[in-house]
């Protein structure tokens, strides 16, 4: 029980003294993408690091493997770039489950604590940056063989949501 408490009390000064560094979420809207990939951009931009997932019209993963880590610890297994009418929608960097802890400790550093975690059992979490422009979903749960991160530019999503409510509803009239 006392080495529990132990551990318990370590996870919790490494978590507290990660987010005491420089965390804030106006990083997060600040830094507005992953890497060098900027949310909002023409992912034209990107042509020569980037090669369109097969099977897809809209995904693209990265292919500069000089971008396949974080910091020297956190080995990314892909970089995945969804876009929407042209422009980069989300970036989701993954990687094998055994760096979800640090993973996590590293977005905490950086964006600070989370913004709402829907269950205080399951390792999910996300940021929003202050106008609601990015959004940063985490998903880290260690029993799983990938976690994932994911950047999503906000006002895009908002477009996309609104295109496809509106080809739902002319479906509707269809009927």
């Amino acid at each position: 029980m006392r080495k529990f408490l132990f551990v318990l009390c370590l996870i919790a000064l490494t978590t507290g003294n990660a987010v005491a560094q420089i965390g804030s979420s106006e990083n997060l809207e600040a830094k507005n993408g992953f890497k060098y990939f900027i949310l909002g951009d023409s992912i034209s931009k990107y042509s020569d690091k980037i090669e369109l997932v097969k099977g897809s019209n809209d995904t693209y993963s990265a292919t500069d493997t000089t971008l396949l880590k974080i910091g020297d610890e956190i080995k990314l297994s892909m970089i995945l770039i969804k876009t929407y009418n042209g422009r980069i929608l989300s970036i989701s960097p993954m990687a094998k489950s055994e760096y979800s802890y640090k993973m996590l400790n590293v977005f905490l550093a950086a964006y600070g604590r989370w913004s709402h975690r829907p269950n205080q059992y399951m390792d999910k979490y996300f940021w929003f940056s202050p106008n609601k422009k990015v959004k940063l979903y985490f998903y880290g749960e260690k029993l799983d063989k990938w976690i994932f991160a994911t950047f999503t530019d906000m006002e895009l999503d908002s477009q996309k949501s609104n295109s496809e409510h509106k080809k739902t509803l002319n479906a509707v009239d269809d009927l």
